[in-house]
C-alpha cells in the first residue's frame, strides 16, 4: 500500500517508471503474514486454554 504509493512518487519526482508488479506481490504475501503474526499474539497459548479446562485449584 503506501509502500508502493511511495515507490511510485519517488518515480514521478525522478521523471522515470519504477516496475512495482513484483513490489506488490510481496507487499501482498508480507500483509498475510504479518495479519497472521497479529492473530496470534491475541490468542492464548493452547497450552493456557488446556490447564484452564482441565485443572481446579484446591484450597484447604
Amino acid at each position: 500500500g503506501a509502500a508502493l504509493k511511495l515507490v511510485d512518487a519517488v518515480a514521478k519526482l525522478a521523471e522515470t517508471q519504477i516496475d512495482t508488479s513484483k513490489l506488490q506481490e510481496h507487499a501482498s504475501k508480507y500483509a498475510f503474514l504479518v495479519e497472521k503474526n497479529i492473530e496470534a499474539l491475541f490468542k492464548p497459548p493452547a497450552e493456557a486454554v488446556a490447564q484452564t479446562r482441565k485443572e481446579i485449584p484446591l484450597v484447604f
